[in-house]
């Protein structure tokens, strides 16, 4: 296996103002708990679906939200669903191969419970969410005559000089699915996976063939840049995954029964890997670089919290040579590559174990690991359970002023409903406060963004001493100094212990928004409890 260079973690001329009603009492009075029962569907089957792209060229009638199974596919195993998904996501004009990138065309492409037969490649687009049933995932079965990649990203993004550009195919997240290529040839791939910045791949399981001969891989990645990754499981194959990119964070990753004798191939050309809490069992080579030895900077690895079990080799270099060894035992902490010291401006070559620093109790958990929360989609919560904030008078249509209507339906259902922000261009004009103990979840990246305050018009000088940067056409009044900054989003209060969750958003403030604090955050964790303060797929920009 081969792992990435950096392993880490219009100004209108006239704004509307949405009035929005006094808040009422809150209508719910018993905490937020999960009330679905076990053979309820999944929420987002049956939740109401209003979202709109605020800025594409038919708002009105273009679908955010699109079940496979309105467009044709059956899930039953038998008929070649192919067409039925890519239709899906790829109707009404949508961003595919050869447009370069574009927000305005949004899709959250479900897929029910089922299996799914497939002959040829799922194409997702820029700015689709592919996402199964996380109660019952989906299964994608890959057909005998089937050719290439279950799920590939288009490799490549032409841009109007000719060139490639592989570092900008953004926006894409595939999540809760299984791929079944046990029947698919003997070369077949389950995951094509080029992608760069703002791209998850999360809670997928990929079954191929476990015979000795065997060619199929789990995954492949030539380049890109960036990513993340979690719970991921290959069974069988030859390689769970062959990627290269240059910087991505991937967690939780289980690989078992893989043709492959080495755990992590590191090749030429390699930056710098972080191996991190990893149970190794029956493998003969756990780490076998081909990047030259120290003191060359290439091929830097850094092994910590590393459980062997029968494991042959725990390390071997390019030249053939074993640098760790292997059995059973536990690495707290192993490096190749150049250490630096505070007072020392030339850093050292190293090559062995070091003396690894004490882990805060804070960052661990019951096993002595670093805690870690992979991301929930709420599928033990009902429909129900959720309230809208377009069902509350928000727009999300990039024009109005929907402040006071966020902020009502804030203060009426956080604590006791989901906050959902439908997919939409949510303008503000001051702070939205979000209460420790929210969860908020949005459609296929929902956004918030700071926006010129609607007074600050050039034909409105009534006010003009209220609104000292009206000069600054993309000013907001509360957000335009920055002598006094101000957050866009604020989570709690300072001192806040009530936790929060956020999921599927973006925050950001237009320009001329000086002042803007983007997200001010304060809920720590509830007492007690670990992760309960947590965003997954919220980009700030």
């Amino acid at each position: 296996m081969r792992i990435p260079s950096l392993f880490i973690l219009a100004f209108a001329a006239l704004s509307a103002v949405n009035a929005f009603p006094a808040a009422r009492a809150p209508q719910c009075t018993t905490p937020l708990t999960p009330k679905a029962k076990p053979n309820d569907p999944h929420w987002m089957q049956t939740i109401k679906r209003q979202g709109i792209s605020a800025y594409n060229p038919n708002p009105s009638t273009y679908k955010v939200f699109r079940n496979v199974k309105h467009y044709g596919a059956k899930g039953d195993g038998i008929h070649d669903d192919t067409e039925a998904i890519n239709k899906a996501i790829s109707e009404q004009n949508r961003c595919g191969q050869g447009c370069p990138s574009s927000t305005r065309s949004p899709a959250v492409v479900f897929f029910p419970a089922g299996k799914y037969r497939v002959t040829g490649a799922i194409i997702p687009y820029y700015y689709t969410q592919l996402v199964g049933d996380a109660k019952n995932p989906p299964t994608l079965v890959a057909d005998p005559s089937f050719d290439g990649a279950a799920i590939p990203i288009f490799p490549m993004v032409e841009v109007l000089n000719g060139g490639k550009i592989k570092t900008s195919n953004f926006f894409k997240s595939v999540r809760h699915f299984k791929i079944d290529l046990t029947r698919a040839p003997n070369s077949a791939s389950g995951l094509h996976w080029q992608v760069a910045q703002a791209t998850t791949l999360v809670d997928v399981v990929v079954n191929m063939r476990q015979d000795k001969d065997t060619q199929q891989r789990g995954m492949w990645m030539e380049n890109g840049s960036g990513g993340f990754m979690s719970d991921l499981t290959f069974n069988g194959g030859k390689t769970a995954m062959e990627v290269g990119n240059q910087q991505f964070t991937v967690r939780n990753v289980v690989v078992k029964n893989a043709q492959t004798a080495v755990g992590f191939q590191i090749a030429q050309g390699s930056g710098s890997e972080v191996l991190l809490d990893g149970d190794v069992r029956d493998v003969k080579t756990f780490v076998k670089a081909t990047s030259p030895s120290p003191p060359s900077f290439s091929g830097s690895v850094l092994l910590d919290n590393i459980k062997f079990t029968n494991v042959q080799k725990g390390m071997v270099d390019d030249t053939g040579a074993t640098r760790l060894s292997g059995g059973t035992k536990t690495i707290r902490q192993w490096a190749q590559g150049h250490k630096y010291y505070d007072s020392v401006g030339t850093p050292a070559s190293v090559r062995g174990s070091v003396n690894a620093p004490n882990k805060p109790a804070q960052l661990l958990d019951s096993s002595g690991k670093i805690f870690q929360r992979g991301r929930t989609d709420y599928a033990d919560y009902a429909a129900n359970q959720f309230a809208s904030v377009m069902d509350a008078g928000a727009k999300g249509d990039g024009v109005t002023d929907d402040t006071k209507a966020i902020q009502a339906f804030i203060k009426k259902y956080a604590g006791c409903k989901i906050l959902y922000f439908d997919a939409g261009t949510y303008m503000v004009t001051d702070t939205i406060d979000i209460p420790s103990g929210s969860i908020v979840v949005g459609e296929v990246w929902s956004t918030v963004i700071g926006k010129p305050y609607p007074r600050c018009l050039l034909l409105m000088v009534v006010e003009i001493e209220e609104c000292p940067f009206c000069s600054d056409v993309g000013a907001g009044h509360k957000f335009a100094d920055e002598s006094k900054p101000r957050p866009v989003i604020r989570v709690g209060k300072p001192g806040d212990k009530g936790g929060a969750e956020i999921s599927d958003m973006v925050f950001s403030a237009r320009s001329g928004s000086a002042g803007a604090i983007i997200v001010e955050w304060n809920a720590a964790d509830k007492p007690g409890q670990k992760g309960t303060a947590a965003m997954w797929d919220v980009h700030i920009r």
